[in-house]
């Protein structure tokens, strides 16, 4: 049975922002930590359903802040049996494939080659086994890299894959020889893609879904010019994708292009509006009943909660995060209960961050943003949204503000 920390040293253990996504799959986790959103993903839900129903191919883009919840949303929507029983899911999690380097668009092309080749059972083509082969060994120039996979998909013939991955992963020398490579032979590997895709369907009576999570980790500039530069080819597989994205991509001309194909998963609502500073009454108890699932309510001073809801911006990370770094404060002091010296303490390490990574340009958009929170324009606020100096708020059509801790700073 998972029960909540009792003492405020247990707390600041079990408050850790670096835990997993929740998934569905961890039942007895999923149901005591999971609170069901004010905001569902009904866009994203229907169309799903609509590709499985009608066969069709459907392309995505889901977004949020980071640390909104995207992952966890997308673990349970993939969970639903329309899913399952018509798609046959590939998850791909860009950071953990390339590190903290920025993937390019072949980067993903090539990890949905070797996600689709690992499938069991699947006839290749052997021109195709030849093709993996005799490109692996040009770029790698090692003879040990060969595939002997007579034809049948599975680990085998995804070792070539891993291999490159590794070396794009490494960054050195031969991540440049690879990726130059792969640019000239995308149609190549991309024709890898729709033939597994076409056999994995055959034998399953399944669709294939890529899901590429992890773009909204990497930097906003080259991710908005991978898109811009490349979308067309990262659509052109046969098979349908979902791409999780950086909030500030549809602050920019790509949301014309997706539009229609995309959804937003918004930050919990802390604000009633933009010009008063009253805390929402149903996202404060959705934030109790989240850090409740980890650490019971007696172990914080009153008006403790409200601040670091604030403080959070509606983000769930930084509601786990910042709540954390509180108990830790109150551990270090061997408190029994979390006090709001330890939460000043918090919002002072958040307002320090925000001076060090904002220039004095930054500021002067943030007032700006600060007395028009409706803007009729959103020029220049892009990289703002993405390092979460600006928050996208769900009231009503939608506005903008200055992060709670930067607002202490301007006033």
């Amino acid at each position: 049975m998972i029960e909540a920390a009792k003492t405020v040293k247990d707390a600041s253990l079990m408050l850790d922002p670096q835990r997993p996504a929740l998934d569905p799959k961890r039942a007895a986790e999923f149901k005591h930590y999971y609170i069901q959103r004010g905001h569902t993903e009904s866009n994203l839900s229907t169309a799903i359903q609509r590709a499985a129903q009608e066969k069709t191919k459907f392309n995505w883009f889901y977004t949020g802040h980071t640390g909104s919840g995207k992952s966890t949303e997308l673990n349970r929507i993939l969970s639903f049996p329309e899913v399952k029983d018509n798609f046959n899911s590939f998850y791909i999690n860009l950071v953990d494939e390339y590190g903290q380097g920025m993937p390019v668009f072949s980067d993903i092309i090539l990890s949905m080659a070797k996600a689709a080749t690992k499938t069991k059972g699947i006839k290749i083509k052997k021109e195709m086994v030849e093709f993996i082969g005799n490109f692996t060994k040009e770029v790698l120039t090692e003879n040990s890299i060969v595939t002997e996979t007579k034809g049948r998909a599975g680990v085998k013939v995804s070792i070539p894959f891993v291999k490159l991955g590794e070396e794009i992963k490494s960054g050195g020398m031969k991540s440049k020889i690879i990726r130059d490579k792969m640019y000239n032979d995308i149609t190549q590997f991309i024709r890898l893609i729709d033939e597994t895709t076409d056999a994995i369907q055959a034998s399953t009576g399944k669709q294939v879904l890529f899901i590429i999570d992890g773009l909204d980790h990497f930097d906003f500039d080259p991710c908005f010019k991978m898109f811009n530069d490349h979308l067309n080819t990262l659509l052109r597989p046969k098979a349908s994708s979902l791409y999780v994205i950086p909030l500030a991509l549809v602050n920019t001309p790509l949301a014309a292009t997706i539009q229609g194909n995309y959804s937003i998963l918004p930050n919990i609502k802390v604000y009633q509006n933009p010009a008063l500073k009253d805390l929402d009454g149903q996202g404060l108890e959705f934030y109790k009943k989240l850090v409740g699932g980890y650490a019971e309510m007696e172990l914080f001073e009153s008006g403790v909660m409200e601040s670091l809801f604030e403080l959070s911006a509606g983000i769930l990370r930084d509601m786990i995060r910042h709540t954390g770094n509180a108990c830790i404060y109150a551990a270090a002091e061997n408190k029994e209960k979390v006090e709001m010296i330890h939460v000043e303490k918090v919002w002072d390490e958040e307002k320090a961050f925000f001076r060090r990574i904002l220039s004095s340009s930054d500021f002067e958009v943030l007032k700006k943003i600060q007395s028009e929170p409706c803007p009729k324009g959103l020029d220049g606020v892009s990289n703002l949204i993405f390092r979460k100096a600006i928050i996208y708020y769900p009231n009503g059509e939608g506005w903008y503000g200055v992060h709670p801790a930067i607002q202490k700073i301007l006033s």
